[in-house]
Parts: structure tokens; C-alpha cells; sequence
């Protein structure tokens, strides 16, 4: 159906990893009498690929990915943007654990965001992301990245922020200051 290999994608793919993350952290943080409704609001063939299709090593389309950040930043009663944001955060939280968070712990921040570039591309399969990091800011450029949109962006400025929290640094902030709504984005991030 939809379930593809890196390799046949004719159209760019997100690892199931993320999507999974996504659907549990969602879960958690509307409830799951507002999250079954929002799953319900779907129509069937998304809903049914989203509960029992996704495996966390598999690769799916971005466009289902899009469609599934765009239902929860609509159909919520906590909605739009922030939600959007504390969903990428929760995300990272969930997938960052164990080894990595004892090593997060060790390295600086600006250390933590510059490993962010490796971990992206094991997430989305076009695009990459380059990294410019000094004492407590850092640039992320991103490029190549089709299939994104805004909600996708947004997502991962709360993953950014998360990362940096992660890592000891205080009142992360993450914003597009260009891009944003395409392949390419500039996201500027700063914490004390």
C-alpha cells in the first residue's frame, strides 16, 4: 500500500519512527477520548495506515506525514501551532532516551544541535541539514527538503528545542527566520 523502501520512493519518505512517535506523544498529551476522536475525524484508509500499517523501521510518505501534523493542528481543542511544536518536542523526548540522554547530559549544547544533522537524515529521506553553532545560538539550514510544509517546520523547531534541553541548556527558542513553507528552511535557535 503505502509502505515503501528508501531506495523505490518516488516521492519523499519519513521513517515510521516518526510517525509512531508522533501518534503516542499526540495520544498523551490530548487524552485519548480527544485523540480517538480526532483518529475518528480521518477518513478510513489514512486511519487504518496510521493505527496498524506504520512500523517504526519502515518509510512512508511524506504527504501522509503532512496530513496527519495537519488533522492534529485542526481537529485539537489545545490546536494550532504550539501544540504542533510540543509534539515535536515530546517526539525527540521519546525517541532520545536511554545512552543518548546519558550522553546528551556529558556534551554542550552546541555539541548536542551539531549531532542533529546525522540524526535528521535517519528520519527524512531527502534533504539535508547544516548546522552553524557558537556559545548559546545556532543556525540550521535545511535544504532539499521536499514534501515539507509549515507544521513540519514548526514540529521540528519543538525537536530542536527539546535537543538543546536535552543537553542542559535553558529557555530554548527555535524560529524560521526564512523558508518555512517549502524545501528549504533557516531556523535560528538560542538558549542561556
Amino acid at each position: 500500500m503505502f509502505k515503501k523502501s528508501k531506495s523505490e520512493a518516488n516521492e519523499p519518505l519519513v521513517k515510521g519512527v516518526a510517525f509512531r512517535s508522533v501518534l503516542t506523544v499526540a495520544e498523551e498529551i490530548l487524552g485519548a477520548e480527544e485523540f480517538s476522536r480526532i483518529l475518528m475525524s480521518m477518513p478510513i484508509e489514512e486511519r487504518h495506515m496510521l493505527q496498524y500499517t506504520i512500523v517504526n523501521t519502515g518509510w512512508y510518505p511524506t504527504s501522509l506525514y503532512r496530513y496527519l501534523l495537519k488533522v492534529l493542528h485542526e481537529e485539537s481543542s489545545e490546536g494550532g501551532d504550539e501544540l504542533i511544536r510540543k509534539i515535536g518536542a515530546a517526539s525527540i523526548r521519546r525517541d532520545v532516551n536511554g545512552v543518548y540522554r546519558m550522553i546528551f547530559k556529558v556534551f554542550s549544547p552546541e555539541t548536542v544541535f551539531s549531532v542533529a544533522g546525522r540524526m535528521f537524515t535517519s528520519y527524512y529521506s531527502h534533504g539535508r541539514l547544516e548546522i552553524a553553532s557558537g556559545a548559546g545560538e545556532a543556525t540550521a539550514t535545511y535544504k532539499g527538503c521536499f514534501g515539507f510544509d509549515r507544521l513540519m517546520w514548526i514540529e521540528l523547531a519543538g525537536c530542536g528545542e527539546e535537543l538543546i534541553l536535552a543537553a542542559g541548556g535553558k529557555k530554548p527558542r527555535m524560529d524560521i527566520i526564512r523558508g518555512g513553507d517549502g524545501p528549504d528552511c533557516t531556523m535560528r535557535l538560542r538558549w542561556e
